[in-house]
């Protein structure tokens, strides 16, 4: 829900209670978006506009 939002991440945690782990969460960015940018890429998509999948991996 947060991938490419940060700025929401902090209301989602906070609906979650204090047992979220924040490298966990940016973890998970991470990985789902490597395992993304070649399928975007393959199908037309651009995984470098603004918000999307390699942004979230400069972060």
């Amino acid at each position: 829900m947060t991938l490419g939002h940060e700025e929401h991440l902090g209301d989602v945690v906070a609906g979650y209670g204090t047992g979220v782990d924040l490298d966990v969460i940016h973890a998970w960015w991470s990985l789902r978006s490597l395992l993304a940018v070649r399928w975007l890429a393959e199908h037309g998509f651009d995984p470098f506009a603004p918000g999307c999948e390699i942004d979230v991996l400069r972060r």
